[in-house]
């Protein structure tokens, strides 16, 4: 936070009804566009991207749908399911042409 305000607090009531009352149905762009544009997770390229599933709750059939903004981690910081993978991985950037 120190480039910019980030605990300005500058979003305000107005702003997020506006926000949902512009809403639309149909399909975003993903990757590394808009405000994913030069996102990086785990030193790997990153940037916007969707996922959904069905639930069922209750009496009812739900569709759950988040949009997330990736930007984080240190590659030796990687982990998949549990295990610390990052420091075994080869950087792209040093990979030596064969």
């Amino acid at each position: 936070g120190f480039l910019n305000d980030i605990n300005g607090h500058h979003v305000g009531f107005d702003h997020v009804a506006e926000a949902l009352d512009g809403a639309t149905s149909g399909a975003i762009e993903e990757g590394s566009v808009g405000g994913g544009t030069g996102m990086i997770t785990f030193g790997f390229k990153a940037g916007s991207g969707t996922a959904s599933r069905v639930v069922e709750w209750q009496d009812g059939r739900y569709t759950l749908g988040v949009f997330v903004q990736s930007n984080f981690g240190q590659r030796r910081n990687f982990t998949i399911r549990g295990r610390r993978i990052g420091q075994e991985l080869v950087d792209p950037a040093i990979r030596k042409a064969t």
